[in-house]
């Protein structure tokens, strides 16, 4: 919806107005006001007099995009304002103007997740009425924030649909942009040869319509790949023809006129020549200084501090880079580049001391950057897993639930087939009296069992929410109040399952780096150590014996083979030494000519069958379907013991 109005073209219309109604000497007082109140009080003027609740919402979002940058409070409450009306009345084309401009909003403000979301909501509004123009532009929105969060794949998907939606409505303007905006994300990620092609078509097509900011900037880029290959004339012609561009532009683009400057002074140190560097990285300073924010000025200011260290300047390089790290004191590479160029300055000085202390804070920060990130990645990583693992015991306890509902609905039909029967020999007192009793006793028993059934549900669908290590520990809760045996076997089952999977990512935590790998042998080792204490029988002597190698192996390969080693450990401790004093179980890691082999042998009683090829067993439905996801190849022996080999590829 934003997209309707332009801000300049608002802002005039507003001047308009007000000469309008409040005549030109109020109109000159109202000049030597803040330019933005001037706008704001002209639309408030306007929506006064608007009666189309469709005009009014289109002056809140226009509001709130002029409020973007400067006030981001007041921005946030016209879009609350827009979002109740729309609320009011929704309809496709309302919402995805609203969500439009909302994403550009937590774009600013940095609510990433939020930003994703909102672009979606109006990606899917727009879809439902075929609105192609503006489709093509959030496909555009949202490449770029896929590219932001690293994810290059996505990013040129939509980048490709935003392309192929403006051909074909024949949009060569939006067509131009993404081209060029497709051919910036290929040389980020180090495809220069595609990124130039796609800069080279972006560029011939905004120059035939008049779009000398996206030739500027396809030019730019285009130089900066030249450069990159240190091809610098080339580079050179580029910058001189953007240099040209920004100047033409009406009013005079002075921060492209900054960005070449700035680029100019990266070539002409490369080229050896740091004198001239200086000059463009001083020019660039200038202008930025007047009109750049603090991204600008840092990389103007750490180019001047670079190129007067190539001119020995050390003395004079000092205050850039410190002006750099005062300027640039959000932004962590700025602050990382400034304090390696004073140590470097303090060293061309013999400064020995103040070259080691800025030393010192610069692998502090890269130290303290690096935390942070891995912090980051662990968060992401954790809540993640967590994520798809609530999600699965949600779906389970569901699927239980409505097996429960079936349960109880079925014995409702039997009471009251059993009521039926009383009423039919009602006229045998004695019966009659003694059936009333047992119907009573029933209904009691049904009344405890549903109430304890609903009470088991509001707990376990409390407890969902927490990690692993809860839902282990509600397992071994409830096992002690259930009294069917096949129950409390399920119960423990279930809980040595998620134990597994629980030792795994314990590791993964306690881990001082950030990794997604387990040590396999430690794991294992540790998972039968605890599998042998918990379920040994009483009265047997049991040896273990492992030969595990300590491979680094990924979480998606240890989860299932961890699991696959619980079943296979606690099915010899079940079945495999009955009657028996004494007993054995090995269990063997290895990696070989590019596979990795899990062995586990007793020697019990065996079977006479394959126990893989039983489909009444739980355990081995479990294990041939988890070594199916690993790819693997799984080989049972019965005979004089049991004796399973799983290979998998590495």
């Amino acid at each position: 919806m934003s997209a309707i109005f332009t801000h300049r073209g608002l802002f005039h219309c507003s001047v308009i107005l007000l000469l309008c109604t409040c005549g030109s000497a109020s109109l000159f007082a109202q000049l030597n006001k803040d330019p933005l109140k001037i706008f704001r009080d002209s639309v408030h003027l306007r929506i006064s007099t608007l009666e189309s609740d469709s005009s009014i919402l289109v002056e809140y979002i226009t509001l709130a995009a002029r409020h973007r940058n400067p006030d981001t409070a007041r921005a946030r409450a016209y879009l609350d304002t827009a979002a109740q009306m729309v609320n009011r009345n929704p309809n496709p084309f309302d919402i995805g103007g609203l969500e439009y401009e909302r994403t550009r909003f937590l774009r600013r403000v940095n609510e990433a997740g939020k930003a994703r979301a909102s672009i979606n909501k109006a990606i899917e509004a727009y879809a439902q009425i075929d609105s192609t123009k503006f489709l093509s532009q959030c496909y555009g929105v949202s490449a770029e924030m896929h590219l932001r969060a690293g994810e290059v794949d996505k990013s040129i998907e939509q980048y490709q649909k935003s392309i192929e939606l403006a051909r074909s409505i024949n949009d060569p303007r939006q067509e131009a942009t993404m081209l060029n905006s497709l051919g910036l994300l290929h040389r980020r990620v180090g495809n220069l040869d595609e990124a130039l092609e796609y800069l080279v078509v972006a560029g011939e097509k905004a120059e035939e319509l008049g779009e000398s900011r996206v030739v500027a900037s396809a030019i730019n880029n285009r130089a900066i790949i030249h450069k990159t290959r240190r091809e610098f004339p080339e580079a050179l012609l580029l910058y001189k023809r953007a240099m040209e561009l920004a100047l033409a532009e009406t009013p005079l683009d002075e921060m492209g006129v900054g960005y070449v400057h700035n680029n100019l002074s990266g070539v002409y140190k490369e080229m050896g020549q740091p004198e001239r560097a200086l000059v463009e990285s001083r020019l660039a300073y200038d202008i930025f200084s007047r009109l750049g924010g603090p991204r600008e000025q840092c990389a103007a200011l750490i180019g001047m501090g670079v190129n007067l260290a190539d001119l020995d300047r050390f003395q004079e390089a000092i205050p850039s880079y410190q002006k750099a790290i005062t300027i640039g004191k959000d932004y962590n590479m700025f602050q990382v580049a400034a304090l390696k160029g004073i140590a470097q300055a303090y060293k061309g000085l013999r400064q020995l001391d103040s070259t080691v202390h800025y030393l010192e804070l610069e692998a502090n920060l890269r130290q303290e950057i690096k935390e942070k990130e891995r912090i980051k990645v662990l968060a992401d990583m954790e809540g993640k897993y967590q994520t798809a693992e609530k999600q699965r015991e949600i779906d389970k306890l569901e699927y239980e639930e409505k097996l429960s509902q079936a349960r109880i609905q079925r014995q409702g039909w039997i009471i009251g087939l059993g009521l039926l029967a009383l009423s039919i020999v009602s006229f045998l007192l004695y019966r009659v009296f003694q059936q009333r009793q047992r119907i009573s006793e029933q209904r009691q028993q049904l009344s405890k069992s549903l109430k304890d059934k609903e009470t088991l549900l509001k707990e376990i669908h409390h407890r969902v929410k927490n990690n692993l290590q809860m839902v282990s520990s509600l397992l071994s809760l409830q096992s002690r109040y259930v009294s069917d045996d096949t129950a409390v076997a399920a119960l423990k089952m279930g809980n040595s399952r998620v134990r597994s999977m629980a030792l795994i990512h314990q590791k993964l935590y306690m881990s001082d780096e950030v990794s997604t790998t387990v040590k396999a042998g430690e794991y294992l080792q540790k998972l039968l150590d605890e599998l042998v204490g918990n379920l040994t029988p009483p009265g047997l002597a049991l040896t273990t014996s492992t030969d595990l190698e300590d491979l680094e192996l990924d979480i998606d390969t240890m989860i299932p083979m961890g699991l696959i080693a619980n079943e296979l450990v606690t099915n010899s401790l079940k079945y495999a030494f009955k009657d028996r004093q004494k007993g054995t179980i090995s269990l063997s890691l290895k990696r070989l000519d590019g596979k990795i082999t899990l062995h586990l042998s007793d020697d019990g009683i065996g079977t006479a069958k394959n126990p893989a090829e039983a489909p009444e067993s739980f355990g081995y439905l479990l294990i041939n379907s988890l070594s199916e996801q690993l790819e693997g190849e799984l080989a049972v022996d019965g005979n004089d013991g049991m004796k399973v080999t799983l290979t998998v590829p590495d």
